[in-house]
Order: structure tokens, then C-alpha cells, then sequence
């Protein structure tokens, strides 16, 4: 939730950039199991690419958008990880956003 809520509140494009990179520290120093914290840093790794591509698009708040989207499709995968390692079938949760949360999103 804290991360989502980072990515949320960054104000703009170059406000983003800087929101995933204090993401990335934050997994670093202090996600405590080993597997977990390579599993996002590998995630991360073409983020930035990605935040600079929207931002050069030309779009306000492209790199923005971006960093949402990415971090949304980052904990989907973590989920989707999860669920098959733990056997978790039964639980296994709706990727996100929703189509009602944001019907303007592109698909997760």
C-alpha cells in the first residue's frame, strides 16, 4: 500500500522518475526476504525506460500514468508469483485496477 501510495501522490513527470527511485530503495534496504526483493528489483529494472518514454511522448503526466500502471502491473505479478508458489488457487486475486476503478486504464 505504501508504494502505490507514493506512485499516487507524485505531482508530476519528473516527480515520478524520483518516486521510482525512492521506490527501488525503499525494496532494497528493506524488504527482508531475499527471493521477494529480487523478484521486484528484476520487475523494476525497465521501469525507468518505460517513465522516460511516456514522459518523451509529450503527454503531461505520461511518466506519471506510467509509474502507476507499472507498479500495478509489478504487484499483479507478485500476486500471480505468490498464488502459484503458495498453491493458492482458491484466493487468487483480480488483477489491477479494475475496469470500474479506472475505465480509462489500459489492461493490466
Amino acid at each position: 500500500l505504501v508504494l502505490h501510495a507514493l506512485a499516487a501522490r507524485a505531482a508530476d513527470d519528473a516527480e515520478a522518475e524520483h518516486t521510482l527511485a525512492v521506490i527501488v530503495v525503499m525494496v532494497k534496504r528493506f524488504f527482508g526476504c531475499d527471493a521477494c526483493r529480487a523478484h521486484f528489483l528484476a520487475l523494476a529494472e525497465g521501469s525507468a525506460q518505460e517513465l522516460r518514454q511516456a514522459k518523451e511522448r509529450g503527454k503531461p503526466g505520461g511518466a506519471r500514468r506510467a509509474l502507476n500502471l507499472w507498479l500495478w502491473r509489478a504487484h499483479n505479478s507478485v500476486n500471480a508469483r505468490l498464488a502459484q508458489a503458495l498453491d493458492l488457487r482458491a484466493r487468487r486475486k483480480a488483477p489491477r485496477p479494475l475496469r470500474e476503478e479506472c475505465a480509462a486504464c489500459e489492461s493490466p
